[in-house]
């Protein structure tokens, strides 16, 4: 999970202001924007004034899921009513309308689910009566990707509305396919260097960096050509970065391959000959890499 907003918006029965206000959660505060006065709590009180809050207004809990193709994505959510499983109704649907779990007076509603959830989805039965209306969904494909989740519930005690049908979270779903296997080649002749990377998802972001003997600078993009393309079948990104490697004192050369939905990096090193070398610009005479070739023959006798 990246990132966890609350939005309240205080009806009309609170006797409040009545001013919408968004809510992050960071690093265990409460940041209160849009003309309402900044507020750093403890987390734990967080939670006690947000609670205090929601029985009388409607809340919507907004925050990121991100997961790995094949695996399962956990879309919390929560209603701050404990109540049997009979007064309890809810159901969970995508942006196109597409429901994927629904629940109604203790049983869940098979046959409101839609084709693209079916056997795909599972709640927590014994939790519901706690206020936890959670949906597992399985098997993750690249479809999933993207897909905005919103949960709706209703609370009832007998003939009693506790709770009317609202909106209670917004779930925002991103698939990732692991970065695996990348390749880095170095010509030492032509002086560049290729990374390339397979059958990925989403578009890789690729960086270089150049390790001197004690410290390491990122390359310039002037020096970089990167090559992405998606195959249009399997929607799998092929990326192919060259670096053209300026003159210099060098040590090592890496590839950096991040992920933004996963926030990983991978990342290969090309270690140079007796760690140092000198290059010489494409295109110099033959006399200039003679030479640096000497200087290099120099060097490794010290």
């Amino acid at each position: 999970m990246q990132s966890l907003c609350v939005y309240i918006k205080e009806t009309k029965s609170t006797g409040f202001c009545g001013i919408g206000f968004e809510t992050h959660i960071k690093h265990g505060c409460l940041l209160h924007h849009r003309k309402v006065q900044y507020r750093c709590l403890r987390l734990i009180n967080c939670c006690t004034f947000f609670f205090f809050y929601i029985l009388v207004s409607e809340a919507i809990f907004v925050y990121n899921v991100n997961s790995t193709i094949m695996d399962s994505a956990l879309l919390g959510c929560s209603v701050p009513v404990k109540t049997d499983l009979k007064n309890l109704r809810f159901y969970w649907q995508d942006e196109r309308k597409a429901v994927l779990y629904s629940f109604n007076k203790g049983q869940t509603m098979f046959k409101h689910v839609k084709d693209p959830y079916l056997n795909r989805t599972a709640a927590f039965t014994q939790e519901m009566t706690k206020g936890n209306i959670s949906v597992l969904v399985k098997n993750l494909t690249l479809g999933d990707n993207g897909r905005i989740f919103e949960a709706y519930a209703a609370v009832f005690n007998g003939s009693e509305t506790v709770m009317q049908t609202s909106k209670v979270c917004h779930v925002n779903l991103y698939v990732t396919v692991p970065y695996k296997h990348l390749k880095l080649a170095v010509n030492t002749k032509t002086m560049t260097s290729v990374c390339t990377l397979h059958g990925v998802f989403p578009a890789p972001e690729i960086r270089w960096t150049i390790h001197y003997n004690h410290s390491e600078s990122l390359v310039e993009s002037k020096h970089v050509h990167t090559k992405t393309e998606q195959d249009p079948e399997n929607y799998l990104y092929t990326s192919s970065s060259t670096l053209h490697i300026p003159a210099d004192h060098y040590r090592a050369i890496t590839c950096l391959c991040h992920n933004p939905t996963s926030n990983t990096t991978l990342n290969a090193t090309y270690t140079l000959s007796k760690g140092a070398a000198v290059w010489s610009l494409p295109g110099r005479t033959a006399g200039l890499i003679v030479a640096a070739a000497v200087l290099l023959t120099a060097l490794q006798q010290l």
